[in-house]
Order: C-alpha cells, then structure tokens, then sequence
C-alpha cells in the first residue's frame, strides 16, 4: 500500500546511507569497531527495531538471547 511502502522505503534508505552491510567488507578495522558500538547502543537504548516496524511486525522484537548475541558480537 503506497503510504506504508513510502515510509518503509525512506527507512531503508536513511539505514543504507548510515550502515550498509553490504559494504561491511570494504570498512577500516576502526569503523568495524565503531559501527559494532553504534549497533549495540541502539540496541540497548531500544531504539531498534524501530517501533513502528515493531508494531506491524512483533515477531521482530528482540529477545534477550538475541540482544546478548549482539552484545557478545559487538564485543561489549
């Protein structure tokens, strides 16, 4: 539906410009420890997933398993 897939494709394009894991390969060993960071702290501060992705998706939530992965992965 136009409006939803609108807001969607804006979301995506805002996270591509800050964090684009297709380009992970081509980052400094400092910008990998950097975005981990950046990661993790959206992650603790709950900021991701975004809420209205939460709401039209809840099986999108994190769990704790999930952010402890995430945790240990960013080296937190």
């Amino acid at each position: 539906i136009a409006p939803v897939s609108w807001l969607v494709a804006g979301d995506v394009k805002d996270a591509r410009a800050h964090l684009n894991f297709s380009e992970w390969g081509n980052l400094s060993r400092k910008n990998i420890v950097k975005m981990k960071e950046e990661i993790w702290e959206e992650i603790e501060k709950e900021k991701m997933p975004l809420r209205k992705y939460s709401i039209l998706h809840p099986d999108a939530s994190l769990k704790q398993k999930d952010k402890d992965l995430i945790r240990d992965w960013a080296g937190e």
